[in-house]
């Protein structure tokens, strides 16, 4: 016989890890966002700053979006584990009945 087993609380505690990175990194992408672009009066540097935060600003949002499909996929996981043991366990019942 085969043991089936996975691990919810830690499923759990890395799902809540990729929230809480997705959570932090998008507001870390508006905060850059809310920076006015004119902070500097000098062109060429006001002009490497804007590039910068454009450039940033998609990879934390990148960031951020990748931890949410994460956390979203560890949801997925831990229902459909729990949707089989159940399964297996009404199967179970069954054939002893």
């Amino acid at each position: 016989m085969v043991d089936l087993f996975i691990d919810g609380d830690a499923l759990a505690a890395t799902r809540t890890t990729l929230e809480n990175i997705r959570e932090t990194l998008s507001g870390a992408a508006g905060a850059m966002a809310a920076v006015p672009g004119d902070v500097t009066g000098h062109d060429a540097l006001r002009q490497q700053l804007s590039s910068f935060g454009e450039e940033w600003n998609h990879g934390i949002g990148e960031l951020a979006e990748v931890s949410g499909n994460g956390a979203e996929g560890l949801a997925a996981i831990a229902q459909g584990f729990a949707e089989l043991d159940a399964a297996l366990k009404a199967s179970l019942e069954e054939s002893e009945g």
